[in-house]
């Protein structure tokens, strides 16, 4: 019996002390950015939704945008939008077919059925920041 109660105890103190196995975090996720692009000092006011590839939402105050293949700009808002970063999804209203720093998008949760993910806090942008891939260890050339 006294087997039993040790190994329980050895197996509690092995999951309070493992790091917990949650989705990545806006802190890994900025990290991760960071590491693979570097900016170009290129900042444009709008870019053209129908180039918009994919949106990733890093935090509460950073997207990344792809259009087409491999052409990336990080928008930075100019404040936080609390839970930006709790949303897998953007919805993106436009009237021009470009999305520009003066506008706003709204965070939704994707999982939801569409009447409810529909509903989210409207997140205004800033300016779209470019950036290149960075160059693999030991390759000179950067990769676009």
């Amino acid at each position: 019996m006294a087997g039993r109660c040790e190994a329980f105890v050895i197996a509690a103190a092995l999951l309070i002390l493992a790091p917990p196995c949650a989705a990545e975090g806006p802190a890994e996720r900025l990290a991760r950015i960071e590491a693979a692009f570097a900016p170009t000092g290129e900042r444009v006011r709008c870019i053209s939704l129908a180039a918009l590839d994919h949106t990733r939402i890093i935090d509460d105050r950073h997207i990344l945008f792809r259009l087409g293949v491999d052409t990336h700009y990080l928008n930075v808002l100019p404040r936080p939008c609390r839970g930006l970063s709790h949303h897998d999804a953007l919805r993106i209203d436009s009237r021009n077919g470009r999305l520009c720093d003066v506008d706003w998008v709204r965070a939704i949760d994707s999982g939801l059925p569409l009447a409810f993910g529909m509903r989210g806090r409207a997140c205004g942008l800033g300016a779209f920041l470019r950036l290149e891939r960075r160059a693999p260890a030991g390759d000179a050339t950067p990769q676009r």
